[in-house]
């Protein structure tokens, strides 16, 4: 009806995030379930795998591949984690157990595995690592290690033969990186540590604080 106007009509979908569970009730069933083993460990499952799947999405989206769309099983995900080098061969087996013990439970079935409280803290630590974006792979691991740590040579620790080895001072050693690892990263799992260390071992066995000497 006006020269030389016009309508432009631009259509999208609409994204529904409506399904995607927030951090903080993520965090919020974390706390429940361990109020609630005692009384229900199905639900106690039931509540961690919620939790747990909330902070895969959390990774997820933080990740190059932040443009997959939901939903896809979350079997399917842990798996596309772990080839996408976010998350380990170890948590994802253990992952996978423990989407197999909610399964059971969602469809009638009894908890088999899981018979005391702290056999969830793995899971609870796990998954606020995963909300906290800080999930402890063996190449986080190693990179943390190695910025934070190095020879005793190239820290120029003193050596004396003599006195036996190298001579450190207070508590700047010598460190052992099983020991590092292990009080650092407490959602890690043993083995996770084991390749880590397995890898920062060959370059020597005793470390010193970087910038101590």
């Amino acid at each position: 009806a006006n020269a030389g106007w016009r309508i432009d009509i631009v259509t999208f979908d609409s994204a529904d995030h409506s399904s995607d569970p927030a951090e903080d009730d993520a965090r919020r069933r974390l706390s429940e379930a361990r109020a609630i083993f005692e009384i229900s460990p199905d639900a106690a499952v039931l509540m961690t795998w919620s939790a747990i799947e909330g902070g895969l999405w959390t990774l997820t989206k933080s990740s190059d591949n932040s443009d997959r769309e939901r939903p896809v099983p979350p079997r399917q995900l842990v798996r596309q984690l772990l080839v996408d080098g976010l998350i380990t061969d170890s948590q994802a087996a253990l992952l996978d157990e423990f989407a197999q013990e909610r399964n059971r439970v969602a469809h009638g079935r009894d908890a088999t595995s899981l018979n005391e409280p702290d056999q969830l803290d793995w899971f609870i630590t796990f998954t606020q690592a995963l909300l906290d974006g800080s999930v402890a792979t063996v190449d986080s691991m190693i990179a943390w290690f190695q910025s934070r740590f190095e020879s005793p040579d190239d820290a120029a620790v003193p050596y004396d033969g003599r006195e036996g080895g190298y001579q450190w001072i207070g508590n700047d050693g010598p460190h052992d990186a099983t020991e590092v690892l292990s009080e650092r990263f407490t959602d890690a799992l043993p083995e996770d540590i084991a390749e880590a260390v397995a890898e920062i071992e060959t370059d020597g066995l005793l470390w010193a604080k970087r910038d101590v000497h």
